[in-house]
């Protein structure tokens, strides 16, 4: 592992710089602070991976993920069955239809029709295992003081379709009350495969549980729904799927989506293609054992904790992603982030690889990164200010520390603002950029980096602009096109850094909201061997570029 590391030499105007580069090309940065009928499932089409095999790279796409009955809203009414509920008991003129009381028991496979208001109920599915069931929701609403509203017990797959223009509502009364060897514990609680559809709105009140519970897959194509739940929004055991006109408002005390399976490595996974989620937790927004894959949609997250955590791989590749409070933005074993808008303000870690030891922290005798206080050492890479204790010694040429972390982040499109108390990244293991636009601002106290890694952070691509502390601050091992380090002391915030080129030009500008002392710019416009003019408030000083 190679770690690097700043040694802060301060004077009344502490300035230093360190640059790299190999190669350029010719496109133009600006940036601104602002920085979004088949089986059950779809599983046929997933490589599946039974073993410890990385699953980092694995792609999941729409077809992979979803059915086209998953999508199939519509219905006859005249070959549907009608159940009405009434109060404290239900109507059906169906024999696959048993009502004892609040109990309506469905045993047959069919589309149900299900109307009306049942004030201390139950639905029950018990079909053959190859029975698939539609249920539809047309203005229903149903409490259970003591259970689950809607209980599937067996059946291959249940689709519920809210029917257009309707409003519905399932509530528990706080208790949960076992009825078999089952741990019912959701206001609807599934032990096989459940797909949501159609366009109307359902909203699920669980003061003591979950929200919706299941043990198979759990899809959604389209709807909207409100999740008051105690316990986790969704909880799903092999996968949690949704794409297309959903709308998700949660608010759980623990996770707002979640998903595990402790006994097979290729299941426990989350998806996410389209939809728009509003999601406010004390606990991980979005949690996965295994992997989360975001496609697209548009996020509204509020977390106690982690924004998303997948246990093993979080890809982006679309969306708009707004996290407005978590401890730490995104975490995983291994992030990729090729596209979308990812807005994050976290009390710790912006980005985090957890794998292996977390050596941030920690101080090494390898040569500085920063130029050293060009005042007293005869201006940029005068005596002192060659970066690493030599002029022109390249990144890579440091001392560090070994690290046996696995980690890894990739960053090679979209754009991704970052707003971080902690580290802005800490790779446990490994950083690379090669595109997209990343904005990190973190504060000027504690053991805090703008980047943190442990065996390397490399940059080929890209527009990269990081302010934060100079304790613990560390700057690209490795690079192919222009890196600027650069430490002013302490700055407040709103000062504006500009770095122009010697024509004038301006190839960077930024007004960081914190106070800083570190500034790393890196841009495929910042040349080898160029002049460079970089100002900051009403002070500018002039180097060439590494």
């Amino acid at each position: 592992m190679k770690k690097v590391l700043l040694v802060l030499y301060i004077t009344s105007l502490v300035c230093c710089f360190l640059t790299g580069c190999n190669k350029t090309n010719n496109s133009e940065t600006t940036t601104k602070e602002t920085a979004s009928e088949e089986s059950s499932t779809a599983n046929s089409n997933i490589s599946q991976n039974t073993d410890d095999t990385d699953t980092a790279n694995i792609s999941y796409t729409d077809d992979d993920m979803f059915t086209e009955r998953d999508r199939r809203t519509d219905y006859s009414e005249k070959d549907s069955i009608l159940i009405e509920l009434n109060g404290n008991t239900a109507t059906s003129t169906s024999n696959s239809v048993l009502i004892s009381d609040s109990t309506i028991t469905i045993t047959e496979e069919a589309t149900y029709i299900i109307t009306g208001t049942l004030d201390n109920g139950m639905i029950i599915i018990d079909a053959e295992d190859t029975a698939k069931l539609q249920l539809v929701f047309d203005n229903v609403s149903i409490t259970n003081h003591t259970c689950a509203p809607l209980y599937i017990l067996e059946a291959d797959k249940v689709f519920i379709t809210l029917a257009k223009d309707t409003t519905n509502s399932l509530t528990n009364g706080g208790t949960f009350t076992s009825l078999d060897e089952n741990n019912i514990d959701g206001v609807i609680f599934s032990k096989q495969d459940l797909t949501f559809n159609g366009s109307g709105n359902l909203t699920i009140n669980s003061p003591a549980g979950h929200g919706i519970v299941c043990k198979d897959d759990l899809v959604f194509t389209g709807g909207t729904y409100i999740i008051n739940s105690a316990s986790h929004g969704l909880d799903a055991n092999d996968s949690v799927r949704i794409t297309d006109e959903t709308s998700l408002t949660i608010t759980a005390g623990k996770a707002g989506i979640h998903c595990e399976n402790a006994d097979d490595t290729s299941l426990g996974f989350i998806y996410i293609s389209n939809g728009i989620f509003t999601i406010d937790s004390d606990a991980d927004s979005i949690h996965s054992d295994a992997s989360i894959t975001v496609n697209g949609g548009d996020f509204e997250i509020t977390s106690g904790d982690d924004g998303f955590h997948a246990d093993d791989a979080l890809t982006i590749t679309n969306g708009n992603i707004n996290i407005t409070e978590a401890y730490e933005g995104l975490e995983a074993l291994n992030i990729d982030i090729s596209g979308g808008n990812i807005n994050i303000h976290s009390s710790d870690d912006g980005l985090n690889a957890a794998g292996g030891v977390d050596a941030s922290g920690t101080n090494t005798s390898g040569d500085n990164d920063f130029v050293t206080n060009p005042e007293i050492n005869g201006g940029p890479h005068g005596g002192m200010g060659g970066p690493h204790g030599g002029m022109n010694t390249p990144p890579g040429e440091m001392g560090g520390m070994s690290s046996n972390s696995n980690g890894s982040i990739k960053i090679s499109g979209g754009t991704l603002y970052i707003n971080a108390s902690g580290d802005g990244i800490d790779a446990n293991g490994t950083l690379e950029i090669t595109g997209g636009t990343t904005t990190i601002t973190g504060p000027t106290h504690g053991d805090t980096a703008t980047l943190d890694y442990d065996v390397s952070g490399t940059i080929t691509g890209g527009t990269f602009i990081g302010t934060g502390a100079s304790n613990m601050a560390q700057t690209f091992s490795e690079s192919a096109q222009g890196v600027i380090a650069v430490d002013f002391g302490n700055q407040s915030a709103g000062t504006t850094i500009t770095l122009n080129d010697k024509n004038g030009n301006t190839i960077i500008s930024y007004t960081p909201v914190l106070d800083y002392s570190v500034v790393i710019l890196s841009s495929p416009d910042i040349v080898s061997g160029e002049p460079y003019t970089i100002i900051v408030g009403n002070n500018s000083w002039d180097f060439e570029a590494y």
